[in-house]
């Protein structure tokens, strides 16, 4: 305890801290003037030499000067106590990664986790599952879950984006839709239904995401009529003409 760990040389702060210190001698040299001055007036005034609003001119004029002190002493302290130096400890990456509600529970501390970074090469590094937040978002349907990465060779960068792969066994068969098909409201994700020409919001339980389709566990029938790219705005019951999206039908999502 107590030992230094670093020397700091920060010229461009030093030199503010120089500065501030002299501007401080400045302005106390002032406010003692503008006090002594305020004493000699508060005599004449007492003896009626000088009228009350110039009394009241000269008792302004130190109150300012006092309150220049007080910011200087202030500049002069957090200069002082400013914050040199953050570090940043890269020897292990936190990853954060959402996890959807259908896999959740098979999530476990200490679980594998392969982990594909751009530009870092297609080889996968090996991470462990570190923690999560022990609760499914109600917004998502996901669980946030934080894996940690070993790079004691520094090769990755913090903030940098990733591909993860986490093993866990899932019941599998869900419905897939495309990904503009899904609604993402507060309450959580809904998709939009179209019978005889009138929509209904029916809220859905996601499975696993394949970036352009998603694997729906619950809330819609296969071959039902789907609004694809509808944006928020769409509500139950409001009136559409149905038009035939090219491409295939959804299909049930492949096991893993």
């Amino acid at each position: 305890m107590g030992d230094t760990l670093l020397i700091l040389d920060q010229p461009e702060v030093q030199e503010q801290l120089r500065l501030s210190r002299a501007s401080l001698e400045q302005v106390e040299a002032t406010a003692g003037l503008a006090q002594s001055t305020l004493t000699r007036w508060r005599t004449l005034s007492a003896s009626g030499v000088v009228t009350p609003q110039e009394f009241d001119e000269r008792q302004a004029a130190a109150n300012v000067a006092d309150a220049n002190v007080r910011v200087s002493r202030a500049n002069i302290a957090a200069l002082s106590e400013v914050l040199l130096l953050t570090l940043v400890q890269t020897d292990t990456l936190r990853v954060m990664l959402s996890v959807p509600q259908t896999a959740a529970s098979q999530v476990r501390v200490g679980q594998r986790a392969a982990v594909v970074i751009a530009g870092a090469g297609d080889a996968a590094v090996d991470g462990r599952v570190a923690r999560t937040a022990r609760a499914i978002n109600p917004a998502t349907r996901t669980l946030l879950t934080e894996v940690h990465l070993p790079n004691r060779d520094r090769r990755l960068l913090p903030g940098t984006f990733a591909t993860v792969r986490l093993s866990v066994p899932t019941a599998g068969g869900g419905l897939r839709i495309p990904a503009i098909a899904l609604i993402i409201r507060a309450e959580g994700p809904d998709v939009a239904q179209v019978v005889d020409g009138r929509v209904t919001l029916l809220p859905v339980v996601l499975g696993r995401d394949f970036g352009t389709s998603i694997e729906l566990v619950d809330g819609i029938a296969e071959g039902a009529d789907r609004v694809v790219n509808s944006g928020e705005q769409l509500v139950t019951g409001a009136l559409v003409k149905a038009v035939r999206r090219a491409g295939p039908p959804a299909t049930p999502a492949p096991q893993s």
